[in-house]
């Protein structure tokens, strides 16, 4: 969990990416963008926010083994007890 000032700092960072992806990339560079959000999503606590920003980098760069990876631990963190 983060603090406040923390909180709105990482609030800042997605606002960002988010203008970063409407700004027309390449899928390679969307991919990573919401690679790193899914990434400040889990900072933040936002679990299942995150698994679907995780999951749009999968399906841009279906070829890229960190974000499956990361996708596939997520998952399996939530069927852990």
């Amino acid at each position: 969990m983060v603090d406040g000032e923390m909180h709105l700092v990482l609030l800042q960072v997605l606002t960002e990416i988010e203008q970063e992806i409407r700004d027309g990339r390449c899928p390679k560079e969307k991919a990573s963008l919401y690679h790193q959000m899914g990434a400040i999503l889990g900072l933040m606590d936002a679990r299942e926010q995150q698994e679907v920003a995780w999951q749009k980098a999968v399906e841009l760069n279906p070829r890229s083994e960190t974000f499956r990876q990361s996708l596939t631990s997520l998952r399996e963190q939530k069927v852990s007890p």
